[in-house]
């Protein structure tokens, strides 16, 4: 079983509507090419998040992928600022102690929103701290195909 948990963080941003559905088509496009020629999985996620990233408006999506043991390990991220931030994503895991914000999206597998990071008790402090992180949502994403 594969599952997934991505966290991104708002950026304002304002998309001409005219221009979002190509915008899309072309986001899928690249991510399907990316699919069938790309022999690393952590390639293909760094793009969807990448890609995410832009056609969501927000600054940052890392994935996680659960290991054998049931542990959320990071995957693959990118940043708008900084790019490729895979490495320091792979250094990470999620749902770990104090970090109730992973728990519940990973426990409920349904999108979690904070608005006010600072003042939320649920992620882990260090992370965000970090990451300078005000405002994330997550999602958890399921398959059973292997």
């Amino acid at each position: 079983m594969r599952d997934a948990t991505a966290s991104v963080r708002a950026l304002p941003r304002r998309v001409d509507p005219s221009h979002r559905e190509r915008e899309v088509i072309a986001a899928f496009s690249e991510i399907t090419t990316e699919a069938i020629t790309t022999t690393r999985l952590e390639d293909l996620l760094g793009l969807l998040g990448k890609q995410l990233c832009h056609l969501l408006g927000v600054t940052r999506c890392s994935v996680y992928l659960r290991d054998n043991d049931g542990r959320f390990r990071g995957a693959a991220g990118y940043c708008e600022s900084e790019g490729d931030i895979s490495a320091a994503v792979q250094a990470q895991e999620a749902g770990i102690q104090g970090d109730r914000f992973s728990r519940e999206v990973i426990e409920s597998a349904a999108p979690v929103l904070i608005s006010d990071v600072p003042r939320d008790p649920r992620p882990h402090r260090r992370t965000m701290e970090h990451w300078h992180v005000r405002r994330c949502s997550a999602c958890h994403w399921s398959s059973t195909a292997r």
